[in-house]
């Protein structure tokens, strides 16, 4: 059987801004996406985004970057990257802090 390396996991605790509940996260570099699976008492949830399009929204805080079906920001004062759950023209944004991503996407 072939050898399979795993995906270094950055472990974050993210914040839903529409309730503000806090929820523990891991996030990796899957091929050419961040992957973020979210634990909660029901299960776990799996969203991957286009690396590319995380990428360009670091690099111009402020801006949102859009793409099919997720909208990506990056808070000019936290850098920390803000993510919709459903949809490009959604309401139900995932705060992810800044530092976990950059690991995330470097490891």
């Amino acid at each position: 059987m072939p050898s399979r390396t795993l995906p270094a996991l950055t472990g974050a605790s993210c914040v839903l801004l529409a309730t503000g509940r806090t929820l523990t996260a891991t996030l990796h570099l899957e091929d050419d996406a961040l992957v973020v699976h979210l634990i909660e008492p029901a299960g776990l949830t799996r969203h991957a985004w286009p690396q590319t399009v995380v990428l360009d929204a670091m690099l111009e805080p402020g801006v949102t970057q859009v793409v099919a079906d997720v909208a990506v920001h990056v808070d000019e004062t936290t850098g920390d990257v803000l993510v919709t759950l459903d949809g490009a023209d959604g309401d139900d944004v995932l705060a992810v802090p800044a530092g976990a991503v950059r690991s995330a996407l470097t490891h």
